[in-house]
């Protein structure tokens, strides 16, 4: 019950105050990020790949947290056959960037793809695994909050793609 409080308290915070114009270091975040989730990725021998991420105006926790979300549910959800493996890419737009966080983990049928971004769209029950729900509606705050839009793709047995822009300047 702590954990789904907690989980709201941070939902309900996400877009309460105005975005800072400071510039992050994307790299960094994700370096932050790995050091987080170290324990997990170490447990379930998670790799994560990336490239060279760019500089963005944006808030730091929230960036972190949307981050490690997307990075915490490929690990989760992954393939009992297969070590999670995650790929992280980022395509420069006009105005924004373009990430793609892509798993080979369980995927998921098109049908659930509008709920999994719904407050409490758990897609299964909590038996099979832990959590709140709130994991993905965080995302989509997060994102939103800063001008950008979150879709995903998935197969399923095959694995997820998580796809959000955030623009390049908040003006």
């Amino acid at each position: 019950m702590k954990r789904l409080l907690d989980g709201l308290l941070i939902y309900a915070r996400v877009g309460q105050k105005p975005i800072e114009q400071n510039l992050l270091d994307l790299n960094a975040t994700m370096q932050v990020v790995e050091s987080n989730l170290s324990q997990l990725i170490k447990e379930k021998k998670a790799t994560i790949q990336y490239d060279k991420l760019p500089n963005i105006p944006g808030d730091d926790a929230s960036l972190i947290q949307l981050f490690q979300n997307l990075i915490a549910n490929a690990i989760k959800f992954h393939h009992k056959e297969r070590t999670p493996n995650i790929t992280i890419t980022c395509q420069e737009k006009e105005k924004n960037f373009q990430f793609s966080f892509q798993d080979n983990g369980i995927g998921m049928e098109e049908i659930f793809f509008e709920k999994a971004f719904k407050l409490f769209g758990r897609l299964h029950t909590i038996k099979e695994y832990k959590g709140s729900g709130l994991g993905l509606a965080l995302c989509k705050r997060v994102v939103e909050n800063h001008g950008g839009e979150i879709w995903l793709t998935s197969k399923l047995e095959v694995g997820t793609t998580v796809n959000f822009t955030l623009r390049k300047s908040l003006n």
